[in-house]
């Protein structure tokens, strides 16, 4: 375990923190001379008003700890950064073994929407030099080895399938970037309710209805409509 003195592991690959840090987590942390505190639901799901600030650091840390070329998170090769990752959260945040799966799950989802960030730069010319915002992130020789894994025609054609499967989600979400593990907190405080956590059909139906309890989409409409009728 990293060491409770609110710095991050100095044994990294870059040695810039990058603009993105969040200054704000690490003054706080220092100032109260303890760790940072986390809720967590009955899921395993962070909850409460730290909720956003854990998960967005779990991002900073990733992009500052884990190569942008990384292809099989789970290959026995990287998990010497998986742990500089976990030390460098538990160094700020008081989370104990139970959830770093959470959190180097968070951490693989954080790397892959950088990633797809970088590679919309590339697709608009940034192709010879790491974009300026995060040059202290990206060296030049791993840059250059990601243009050239994004530019191959099978990349290219994978990532066209994926853009049109995800145009074509029949019933998106109203939740946007809340998450339900959010959501499900709000109803359960708004409700006064005693349970600890609510039914998947209910948070379904919360997150693809309007404030007045309609949707304007047809398929969501139907689904919910056959959960209705399971109930």
């Amino acid at each position: 375990m990293a060491s409770n003195d609110g710095n991050a592991s100095e044994n990294k690959k870059r040695g810039g923190h990058g603009r993105t840090i969040m200054k704000t987590v690490i003054q706080e942390r220092s100032k109260r001379k303890k760790l940072l505190e986390v809720e967590w639901n009955i899921k395993g799901q962070p909850i409460g008003s730290n909720a956003s600030r854990f998960n967005s650091h779990i991002g900073v840390i990733t992009r500052r700890d884990a190569s942008i070329n990384i292809e099989d998170w789970r290959d026995e090769s990287n998990a010497q950064v998986k742990l500089e990752i976990w030390e460098d959260v538990q160094a700020i945040w008081n989370v104990d073994e139970t959830h770093k799966h959470y959190v180097h799950g968070k951490a693989w989802i954080a790397l892959n929407k950088f990633r797809y960030r970088l590679t919309k730069r590339v697709r608009n010319g940034c192709v010879d030099h790491p974009p300026k915002l995060y040059a202290d992130l990206i060296d030049q020789e791993e840059w250059d080895e990601f243009v050239a894994r994004v530019t191959t025609t099978l990349f290219l054609e994978i990532s066209t399938a994926n853009r049109e499967r995800a145009l074509q989600a029949d019933c998106p979400s109203r939740i946007s970037r809340k998450g339900y593990a959010k959501l499900e907190q709000e109803i359960l405080l708004e409700t006064k309710s005693e349970e600890v956590s609510l039914p998947r059909h209910t948070l379904y139906r919360k997150a693809h209805l309007d404030k007045t309890g309609n949707t304007n989409n047809e398929k969501a409409r139907e689904k919910i409509s056959q959960i209705v009728g399971l109930i």
